[in-house]
C-alpha cells in the first residue's frame, strides 16, 4: 500500500497476457468492481485516509468521511457494533504483528433517515503504540448487500414457511416441544390443534395451484387473527396448519376451535381469479394430559383430525370470476360446484358442526 495525494491506492501493476506482453491494471479498478475500498485509520488524530475509489464504492466524497467520527455518524443506529468498538474496546493485545478484526454493520451513506442502506463487512488489522494501545488500523471495507440478503433469506426460511410467513413445520414442532417442556415446571395445560382446509385437492384441480395457495394463505390469516399473544401457528403440511395454544385447558381449546371455524366460514375468500367458500376440519389434543411428547401430541391430534373428517366434510361452494367459463374447464368447475352444494347440504342436514370427545382428543369439523 502506498500513499498518494488523493488517498490510499493499490495501483501496483498486474501482469496479464502471453509471453512478451504486459498490461498494467489499476488495482483500484478491480476493488471498485467487487465493491471494496481500502483505508488507513490513524487513531491519535482520528483521521482516515481512503482509497481513491471511495466515492465509486460509497457514493460519498472521501472528504466527508475523513475522520472516524464523521464515518461513525453514518452508521445505522440498528447496528450492534462498529469498527471503533471492535478496535478500541477489544481484549486482544498486539504482540508486534498487529491484531486482526472483522466486523459487519449497516451504513446510511446519505445520512440518517435516508433510504439507501449499505451492509458493510470491515476486515483489517490494528497496530499498537508503545503503551499497547491501538494506534492505527489498516483494512478493507466490502459492500455485501447481496450476500447479506441471501443470508437473511436463508435464516428466515430456516424458521418460517415461505408461502404463509408463519412457522415452518420444524420450528413449529420445536415450539411445541418447548411448550411441553415448560408444562413440567409450571403445571400449566396447553393444546395442539391441526387445522385442515376441506377438499383442498378439489380446489387445486379446479382452479390451479396458484389460486389454491391464495385460498390457503387467506384462511391461515383469518385463523391467525383469532390467536392470543403467546400462541403459535405454523404450516404443518401442504393444506394443514398446526397451532399451539398456551395456557389452554380443554374448554378453552373447544372455544378456540369454534372461533377458527367461524372465522374461516365468514364470507368467501377472494383470490385473483375465483371466489371460494372454505370450511375446515380441526383435530385437537389437550397436553400434557393426553400426550407428554411431541410425537404423542402429533399422533393424538392427527387421529382426531381423521375422525373429524369422517364425521362431516364440507366441500367449498365455489364460483369462478375473471376466467372465461367455457369448454372442458367450465364443465369441470360446474361439476365441483354441484358436488360441493350437494355435499354441503347433506353435511348441514346430518350434523352441522360435528363434535366428539374420544378418549384423548377432541374433533371438530
Amino acid at each position: 500500500m502506498r500513499d498518494t495525494d488523493e488517498g490510499l491506492s493499490r495501483a501496483a501493476p498486474l501482469v496479464s497476457g502471453g509471453v512478451g506482453r504486459e498490461q498494467a491494471v489499476a488495482t483500484d479498478e478491480i476493488l471498485t468492481a467487487v465493491g471494496e475500498v481500502v483505508y488507513e485509520w490513524t487513531i491519535g488524530d482520528d483521521s482516515i485516509r481512503w482509497g481513491v475509489n471511495a466515492f465509486e464504492v460509497f457514493g460519498i466524497e472521501s472528504a466527508g468521511i475523513s475522520s472516524g467520527h464523521s464515518f461513525a455518524t453514518l452508521l445505522d443506529s440498528a447496528s450492534l457494533t462498529s469498527r471503533h468498538d471492535t478496535v478500541l474496546n477489544g481484549l486482544p493485545c498486539d504482540n508486534g504483528a498487529g491484531v486482526s478484526y472483522e466486523v459487519q454493520y449497516a451504513l446510511l451513506p446519505d445520512g440518517a433517515g435516508s433510504e439507501r442502506r449499505l451492509i458493510v463487512e470491515d476486515v483489517g488489522r490494528w497496530y499498537a503504540d508503545g503503551s499497547g494501545r491501538p494506534a492505527r488500523a489498516r483494512g478493507v471495507v466490502r459492500i455485501i448487500n447481496d450476500r447479506h440478503e441471501r443470508e437473511q433469506r436463508l435464516a428466515f426460511l430456516s424458521r418460517y414457511d415461505e408461502l404463509t410467513g408463519y412457522f415452518n413445520r420444524q420450528h413449529l414442532l420445536t415450539t411445541l416441544g418447548g411448550a411441553l417442556e415448560e408444562t413440567k415446571h409450571s403445571r400449566a395445560s396447553i393444546a395442539f390443534l391441526i387445522v385442515a382446509i376441506d377438499n383442498f385437492r378439489a380446489i387445486n384441480e379446479a382452479y390451479g395451484f396458484e389460486t389454491a395457495d391464495q385460498v390457503f394463505v387467506a384462511a391461515a390469516r383469518r385463523i391467525k387473527a383469532q390467536l392470543r399473544d403467546g400462541d403459535a401457528v405454523g404450516r404443518y403440511s401442504g393444506n394443514k396448519l398446526g397451532i399451539v395454544l398456551m395456557n389452554c385447558d380443554e374448554a378453552d381449546m373447544h372455544a378456540a376451535a369454534e372461533r377458527f371455524h367461524a372465522a374461516v366460514r365468514k364470507g368467501v375468500i377472494t383470490a385473483e381469479s375465483s371466489s371460494v367458500a372454505v370450511t375446515v376440519s380441526i383435530g385437537g389434543v389437550g397436553l400434557p394430559r393426553h400426550g407428554r411428547t411431541v410425537n404423542e401430541a402429533l399422533a393424538r391430534a392427527q387421529e382426531s383430525l381423521h375422525r373429524a373428517r369422517r364425521r362431516g366434510h364440507r366441500i367449498p361452494l365455489a364460483r369462478q370470476r375473471l376466467v372465461a367459463a367455457h369448454g372442458a374447464q367450465h364443465r369441470r368447475h360446474a361439476g365441483v360446484r354441484r358436488q360441493g352444494q350437494a355435499s354441503a347440504a347433506m353435511g348441514e342436514a346430518a350434523a352441522g358442526i360435528a363434535r366428539s370427545l374420544a378418549c384423548r382428543a377432541h374433533v371438530w369439523s
